[in-house]
């Protein structure tokens, strides 16, 4: 096998070309494993794996990471990456399996990535106890770049526990920090994302402005676009969208949809999801959540705040289920109890709401 097709595939990776590194490194990958070559199928494959991730592929990096996995390559980072994967293709309760015993490692590197991961994963399932427990782990790792990864995933839990300000607080410090580090495009636009979000739920709660968020999301756009990802890209495009229609905007939220259906087949169901979720907000229009409930059966975190949402667009949303499904995020849950509260008509349900709100925003 030639020095020059393994050349060429990490030029392409290095150019960010995720899709023609992808295949460079499957056909490496393959044509390894048919000479029996264990060691260069796992490399290939493990690196056609992440670029088939990095172009919003999961099916296709499943593939990759499964001929890793058959040729041998079981390490904790291996874990990390085929969790994130199905992070992507919605899975995450399934990831959070894979990665739930591989922390204990004698690699601090290779377990500060996981634990990062799985505090993402816990994050979004709500499952806070879990999440304190590997703060309080990755705070006692000292290698570079764990305690960015602390201060954002902190920040993260602080959302949930309504901690607004400090968690504005911790995503603006790690977005700060990640600015001049190489090859940080990716995660400083993740940390704009969050605030962008953030800013957005500030203004539905009552304080501050829709329009507070749009310089965050387009900070996050931008820096997507840098890292060569399409996916996260459209995303914060979905959210500037909300952002501005929810300042007052005019926006064309049409090609939303279509961004959508792309998502669908590309195996991504919760990119999907939140786009559809953009184009409701956009247009005013709750129609569709229905089906986006159905898509989310496996994230009952979003699936919640998706009712929420479509109880106030005038939807008939189950709001018993959504304050069920919200109860470890408490802004959302507050939201939610305000929403059921005005439709019941019930006062002490409404200053109870009220009264939870002015709490996050002292």
């Amino acid at each position: 096998m030639s020095g020059r097709a393994w050349r060429e595939a990490e030029g392409l990776e290095d150019r960010r070309a995720w899709a023609a590194a992808g295949v460079a490194w499957q056909d490496i990958a393959e044509r390894a494993w048919a000479q029996r070559d264990l060691v260069r199928t796992r490399d290939a494959a493990v690196r056609a794996g992440d670029a088939w991730r990095r172009e919003d592929r999961p099916l296709m990096a499943a593939k990759a990471l499964k001929l890793a996995w058959d040729a041998g390559r079981r390490g904790p980072m291996d874990a990390a990456l085929l969790a994130a994967v199905l992070l992507d293709a919605g899975q995450a309760d399934v990831a959070l399996d894979i990665v739930a015993g591989t922390t204990a490692t004698s690699d601090e590197s290779a377990r500060a990535v996981l634990l990062d991961v799985r505090l993402g994963l816990c994050v979004a399932l709500g499952l806070l106890d879990q999440a304190r427990d590997d703060l309080a782990e990755l705070d006692g790792l000292s290698i570079p770049g764990a305690g960015i990864a602390r201060v954002y995933r902190q920040a993260q839990v602080d959302r949930l526990d309504g901690l607004l300000e400090r968690a504005d607080q911790g995503f603006g410090a790690a977005a700060k920090a990640l600015g001049d580090l190489p090859g940080a495009a990716g995660p400083r636009a993740a940390a704009l994302a969050e605030r962008g979000e953030l800013a957005l739920l500030y203004a539905a709660l009552g304080h501050g402005a829709p329009a507070d968020a749009v310089p965050h999301l387009e900070g996050a756009l931008e820096g997507w676009r840098a890292a060569g990802r399409s996916g996260p890209a459209l995303r914060a495009e979905g959210w500037l969208l909300r952002a501005r229609v929810l300042a007052g905007d005019s926006v064309l939220a049409a090609p939303l949809l279509d961004w959508a259906a792309g998502a669908d087949e590309r195996g991504l169901p919760l990119l999907a999801a939140d786009l559809r979720v953009s184009w409701a907000i956009a247009t005013r229009d709750p129609s569709g959540l229905g089906a986006v409930l159905a898509v989310l059966e496996r994230a009952p975190l979003a699936r919640g705040r998706v009712r929420v949402i479509q109880a106030e667009l005038g939807g008939q949303a189950d709001l018993d289920a959504a304050l069920d499904e919200v109860t470890a995020d408490a802004p959302w849950f507050a939201r939610g109890l305000r929403a059921l509260g005005r439709r019941e008509n019930d006062g002490t349900m409404i200053e109870d709401a009220a009264a939870r709100i002015a709490g996050f925003l002292e």
